[in-house]
């Protein structure tokens, strides 16, 4: 079994081949798990439901906690205030305001542009030798 350290890290190259055992032994023996990273990690759907409807657990002060943890340097020298971390009415606002633009309709007219794009980034990719994370950043900065 993993040290407690390892019980849950995404980072690591056993999570990414096949993440399911680390959750496995985390539902096992710790549902409930605050990561070194100082991250909580919830297994249980029950628990997940409760924290998502409670408004205790705010999205307020994940940004210093992620700054914390990867550093804050971004091109603003803080990290970006996603409507994904704000709380509301924030969020809902904003929320109110970016719906239209992701309706199914129109989620699959973008379809064909989006398939287009990975076509065009795996044929480059594999010309140079495969994925880097460089280059999956330069191709989703590049595509927007």
């Amino acid at each position: 079994m993993a040290s407690h350290q390892e019980l849950f890290n995404p980072l690591l190259p056993e999570f990414h081949a096949d993440p399911y055992p680390f959750y496995h032994r985390l539902r096992s023996s710790a549902p409930v798990y605050q990561a070194p990273t100082g991250l909580w990690v919830l297994t249980r759907y029950d628990d997940v439901v409760m924290v998502l409807r409670d408004g205790r657990f705010g999205r307020d002060g994940f940004e210093q906690l992620l700054a914390a943890v990867y550093g804050g340097d971004t091109e603003a020298g803080r990290l970006p205030r996603s409507m994904l971390f704000r709380d509301p009415p924030d969020h809902t606002r904003l929320r109110a305001l970016v719906s239209k633009a992701f309706t199914p309709k129109v989620i699959e007219n973008m379809r064909s542009h989006i398939q287009d794009i990975v076509i065009a980034c795996s044929t480059a990719s594999r010309v140079r030798g495969g994925w880097t994370s460089s280059r999956i950043s330069r191709i989703r900065f590049r595509s927007r």
